[in-house]
């Protein structure tokens, strides 16, 4: 079952090297157990396949690996993520 959050809701993003990457916000659009999808206005936008670390409620961001990235207008992405280290 997908969960549609609030408009306000986001999520923090942070790509590799994630040691040294700054988190960027995205405002997320739905989420599974397994995964979840976000919006985002960013120039290097991962790309299919790419590990990224999420932050959505939880106080321990989860590795998630990239599953698309289309461009849903001019300056903004939606990206799809599944989530590899679920609980």
């Amino acid at each position: 079952m997908r969960y549609h959050p609030p408009i306000a809701e986001t999520c923090e993003l942070v790509l590799a090297p994630f040691d040294t990457s700054t988190p960027r916000s995205a405002l997320l659009h739905d989420q599974s157990h397994r995964g979840c999808s976000f919006l985002c206005v960013m120039d290097d936008v991962p790309k299919k396949g790419d590990r990224v670390l999420l932050k959505i409620g939880k106080p321990v961001p989860l590795l998630a690996r990239v599953t698309y990235a289309v461009k849903a207008s001019a300056d903004v992405r939606h990206i799809g993520c599944e989530i590899l280290d679920c609980p």
